[in-house]
């Protein structure tokens, strides 16, 4: 018999173990009790035995996040940890710019307590896509802060790449270091004047800045960022009047009139409550904080679990881990299926009394 032959044995075997319907029956009780840590156990353990092993480590993981003390669900993860981490790194060979998969990576050697591996998996994965805020994040609470400013450091080159000073810029304010931070958004802003993401950095963090000039042509008519957007609008109101409400609340702001401004940007919070622009055009408008305003979005819409979890993410990054918690535990509530939410709550760990 041939290697593969008793690798596809083994396989039918373990899959015999399992009873007919009962990994969709586990399922089910998920979705009725999402919070019952043994339910989870059980599910992991029914995976475990169908040679779904990937699946099964994420239920154990589960599992953990609402009985962090149940030394038989920490068994179970235990002994789920080599074979996830092997996939993850045989996918990882598979797709080496593929940043989701080295974070994925970091993630798991993280929850093993292996920060020092993790760490340096959550680095390449900034070095590929050093934008993304989670990778930005992670490194930040593992002390990387200095390796991560010297890769992103080591980007800019001649400095005429905007969004790798942006990108620098982004670690810096991550890392406490606002006035640098602000040197080199006002960098990026000077090389690309119409690039709204400085100018909201700018703005929100650095307010004693003076914006660069926008003197190309195009959509802001060669008036300057701030003067081309006053000259769309007349003394009736705005001339385009058919344009979204997330559009014309950028226009209003620009314009400096930041009552109408609100009043736009919440009315496109009304149809998509998760754009990020109209988040970002409230807190502009209103001085507000990502945490209130976030707080009042998830209670008018209680039944979304992206809005929650956002809110999870902005207490997080205040430092206001016991909010943070109740956030995500609301969004696992939510949809329990969504994996993100209960790798949160495992890596926040059991809640404590602040």
């Amino acid at each position: 018999m041939t290697v593969r032959s008793v690798l596809l044995a083994l396989s039918l075997s373990a899959v015999a173990c399992v009873p007919k319907g009962a990994i969709t029956t586990a399922e089910s009780n998920i979705m009725r009790a999402p919070l019952d840590a043994q339910a989870w156990l059980e599910l992991g353990d029914l995976y475990t035995k169908a040679g779904r092993d990937t699946e099964a480590y994420s239920a154990y993981q589960n599992a953990l996040a609402l009985a962090p003390d149940d030394p038989t669900i920490r068994e179970r993860l235990a002994s789920s940890q080599g074979r996830e981490l092997s996939e993850l790194e045989r996918q990882a060979l598979l797709e080496p710019l593929n940043d989701e998969v080295w974070g994925d990576l970091g993630d798991s050697y993280r929850q093993a307590g292996d920060d020092a591996t993790a760490l340096q998996y959550y680095l390449y994965a900034l070095r590929i896509d050093p934008g993304d805020s989670e990778w930005q994040t992670n490194v930040a609470e593992l002390n990387g802060m200095d390796q991560a400013i010297a890769i992103l450091t080591a980007r800019i080159g001649d400095e005429t790449d905007d969004e790798a000073l942006g990108d620098l810029a982004d670690m810096l304010l991550t890392s406490g270091q606002t006035a640098t931070a602000c040197e080199s958004y006002a960098r990026a802003n000077q090389i690309d004047p119409a690039d709204s993401e400085w100018i909201d950095k700018l703005v929100t963090n650095c307010p004693d800045v003076t914006l660069a000039p926008y003197e190309g042509g195009g959509e802001y008519g060669g008036e300057g960022y701030v003067g081309g957007v006053i000259g769309m609008v007349d003394e009736g109101g705005y001339v385009d009047n058919s344009s979204s409400d997330l559009e014309q609340g950028k226009q209003a702001l620009m314009a400096g009139d930041k009552e109408a401004a609100a009043r736009f940007f919440d009315a496109a919070l009304m149809t998509d409550p998760t754009d990020k622009e109209a988040l970002t055009g409230v807190i502009l408008s209103t001085g507000r904080t990502a945490t209130d305003v976030l707080g009042d979005l998830a209670g008018r819409n209680p039944g979304n679990d992206e809005l929650w979890g956002d809110l999870g993410d902005a207490w997080l990054f205040t430092g206001d881990t016991a909010r943070a918690r109740e956030a995500y535990q609301k969004a696992a509530t939510i949809d329990p299926g969504d994996g993100e939410w209960q790798r949160q709550l495992a890596l926040l760990g059991p809640g404590t009394a602040q």
